[in-house]
C-alpha cells in the first residue's frame, strides 16, 4: 500500500480507496464519548465523514457483488437442474421401453432396486359438471338426484356416476366421463 493512499486520523489509519481502518480501533470515537482532551476536533470532521463515505461505498460494492454472485448461482442451478431433469426423463423413458420390450411388469435388480409397471386407478371426470353455472347444476339435480351429493353445494357423487355411465344413462354421460386406467412407470431404488 502506497503511502499517498493512507491518511491518518487521530489514532486511525485509514486506507482512503476501501476506507478500511488499517490500525487501532474505535478509540477517536470513545475519545469524543468520554470528552477526552486528546480526542478528534471538529477540524478533523472532513476527514472521519471522507472515511465514512468510502466505508458506505465499500458496503455498496459488497451488497452488489453478494447479489450477483446470488444471481449467478441461481442461474447456474437453474441450468444444472434443467439438464438433470432431461437426463432423468430419457433415462425414465428409455426404461420404460426396456421394461416394456421385455414383457415382464416388474423386474428386480438387487443392489439397485426394482423396476416396474403400476396403474392409476379408474375415476369419473368432472370437468363439464364443474363448468356449468349454479343454476344448470340445479336444473339437471332433479333428473341426476342419484349421482348427486347435495349440500350447501351440488357435488357429483362419482360411483354412482360410474354405475351409470357403464350402464349408458345418456343424461349423465353427457355430462362424464370415466378416466381410464394409465400404466405408469416405478423405479424404487434400494437403500
Amino acid at each position: 500500500m502506497q503511502a499517498e493512499e493512507m491518511h491518518r486520523i487521530e489514532d486511525e489509519l485509514i486506507d482512503e480507496q476501501t476506507g478500511e481502518i488499517i490500525e487501532g480501533s474505535f478509540d477517536a470515537v470513545n475519545a469524543i464519548l468520554v470528552g477526552d482532551a486528546n480526542a478528534p476536533t471538529v477540524e478533523s470532521l472532513p476527514k472521519i465523514l471522507r472515511a465514512l463515505r468510502a466505508v458506505e461505498r465499500q458496503m455498496d460494492m459488497v451488497k452488489a457483488y453478494r447479489e450477483a454472485e446470488q444471481e449467478r448461482i441461481n442461474a447456474l442451478c437453474q441450468q444444472k437442474l434443467e439438464r438433470l431433469t432431461l437426463q432423468y426423463v430419457t433415462l425414465k423413458g428409455l426404461s420404460f421401453q426396456m421394461l416394456r420390450a421385455s414383457g415382464q411388469k416388474r423386474l428386480d435388480y438387487p443392489g439397485l432396486g426394482v423396476v416396474r409397471f403400476g396403474s392409476t386407478r379408474e375415476s369419473v371426470n368432472t370437468e363439464k359438471w364443474d363448468a356449468l353455472t349454479p343454476d344448470e347444476k340445479k336444473a339437471r339435480k332433479d333428473t341426476m338426484w342419484s349421482c348427486l351429493t347435495v349440500k350447501e353445494t351440488i357435488a357429483p357423487n362419482k360411483p354412482e356416476i360410474m354405475k351409470q355411465i357403464k350402464n349408458g344413462v345418456s343424461d349423465v354421460c353427457d355430462l362424464f366421463h370415466i378416466n381410464e386406467k394409465q400404466e405408469t412407470f416405478i423405479f424404487k431404488a434400494e437403500e
